[in-house]
């Protein structure tokens, strides 16, 4: 209360000295300071995150293990691994991927870019499709009639034990729809949450395809459901090969120089940090 009464007499002062001008003069001068501290603060903390989740990371590519790409929601059509067969308290689908936040920035070799399990198999979103663009009511779909039978026979299931809860939880997907809606998409530091690594999750295949990993699977489906032209995502682990092209054109000093399966790529979204704008179109 003491900081409000200073601020009021400070206020009060500044018109009666300067009058009606100089107090919004004032005024402005001092929410442009406020905001732009309160700015200055966020951005401390983020880059403080990163510095420490990036010393955690594997250091097997030369890419940025935190850097964000932004893709077409669209060309994310599978999943890295398989969906297994049982749920556990958070979704109905459980993903085969790579869960450990240590592994970003990891290259790997082997099969595991193979498995061609569709995103579009996930119940969660078959459910926002329906939702979107069929205008179905959250009470009809799959996902809401599983939940709620998991729900009777274990007590828990999308992380609440009420039938109230598990609603009040399907529904803010709705809010979720509505802001991307609105707003646009907008990345974790664009909204201020704090968590670098809460973007969509993915993985890149030997070929350059974008493989989802688990995370972000209900803002994925909404990108997807709403047809937006981009989204961020951070990227997990590479495949060998496909490390092979970035070191290729990292390295090559003309675009000449490059193999053809090289130049294929070229305008690949996990390149453009090592394309020279002279070799794009």
């Amino acid at each position: 209360m003491q900081s409000l009464k200073f601020l009021f007499n400070r206020a009060f002062n500044i018109y009666r000295d300067r009058g009606l001008f100089g107090f919004v003069k004032s005024l402005i001068k001092f929410l442009t300071g406020s905001i732009n501290s309160r700015f200055n603060r966020i951005q401390i903390v983020w880059n403080y995150k990163k510095c420490r989740i990036r010393q955690q990371c594997v250091k097997d590519t030369d890419a940025d293990p935190l850097k964000l790409v932004w893709v077409e929601p669209n060309d994310i059509n599978y999943c890295t691994g398989t969906i297994s067969s049982g749920p556990n308290q958070f979704h109905l689908d459980h993903i085969d991927g790579f869960t450990a936040k240590s592994m970003f920035g990891a290259v790997m070799s082997g099969d595991w870019d193979q498995s061609k399990t569709k995103f579009s198999d996930l119940a969660v979103c078959l459910a926002i499709q329906q939702r979107i663009n069929n205008k179905i009511n959250w009470e009809q779909t799959y996902l809401y009639q599983r939940h709620v039978s998991l729900l009777e026979q274990k007590g828990v299931s999308f992380g609440r034990e009420s039938k109230k809860g598990l609603e009040q939880k399907i529904k803010e997907t709705d809010y979720i729809i509505q802001n991307i809606k609105q707003m646009g998409y907008k990345s974790q530091y664009e909204l201020g949450t704090g968590q670098p690594l809460q973007e969509i999750c993915v993985n890149i295949g030997r070929d350059g395809e974008f493989l989802f990993n688990g995370g972000g699977r209900h803002r994925l489906a909404i990108a997807q459901a709403l047809e937006l032209e981009s989204v961020p995502v951070l990227i997990k682990i590479r495949h060998t090969r496909w490390q092979s092209i970035r070191n290729e054109i990292r390295t090559a000093d003309t675009l000449e120089s490059l193999s053809n399966e090289a130049r294929q790529h070229i305008n690949h979204p996990d390149l453009e940090d090592i394309v020279p704008s002279a070799w794009v179109d």
